[in-house]
């Protein structure tokens, strides 16, 4: 978990996730029971690969995509919010972008398992183990750029997201 890197995830950190191993296996069981197919999944949805146009958006930088969750990808484009100054009202451009993402994948998933009104809750479940999953991208991608320290970073930084999202265990942080 890069202990040179002054990035590095703490030990308290390395911890606290080993701690949770169980409940993110279950939660990744939870969500694979909803049954939604497996789809590309762009690896680098942030805004700025986001290019719109009057015919409608161009999606760029493909390279690290991935066969994978459908919803992975909207967390990405939600984070990218966080670093949108020009977007005054955040909570309401994360409910239009959520409305939007899901729309299409209610016919998709209407006759799935599990998809009976869950379909929020797999989404808000996808968008919880989002940060593994890009995480687990960037350690098996640091060979093609392990001398890249912005690339570097992103481990540590979707690792601790993931802790921060996940929901508070009784008597423990």
């Amino acid at each position: 978990m890069q202990p040179q890197d002054p990035e590095a995830l703490t030990a308290l950190e390395i911890e606290r996730l080993r701690t949770r191993g169980p409940e993110l296996r279950a939660l990744c069981r939870e969500l694979d029971a909803y049954g939604a197919p497996v789809c590309l999944e762009h690896g680098d949805f942030w805004a700025a690969n986001v290019i719109a146009t009057e015919r409608g958006s161009v999606l760029i930088d493909w390279e690290d995509a991935t066969l994978s969750h459908p919803f992975l990808s909207a967390y990405l484009l939600l984070t990218s919010l966080d670093y949108a100054d020009a977007i005054g009202d955040k909570a309401a451009a994360r409910d239009r972008i959520r409305r939007a993402y899901l729309g299409p994948w209610r016919e998709v998933c209407r006759d799935r398992p599990g998809s009976a009104g869950g379909l929020e809750r797999a989404f808000d479940l996808a968008l919880m183990l989002a940060p593994l999953h890009h995480a687990v991208q960037f350690r098996l991608g640091l060979w093609r750029v392990e001398r890249s320290w912005e690339v570097r970073a992103f481990l540590p930084y979707f690792l601790r997201r993931l802790l921060d999202g996940l929901p508070p265990r009784c008597g423990r942080a």
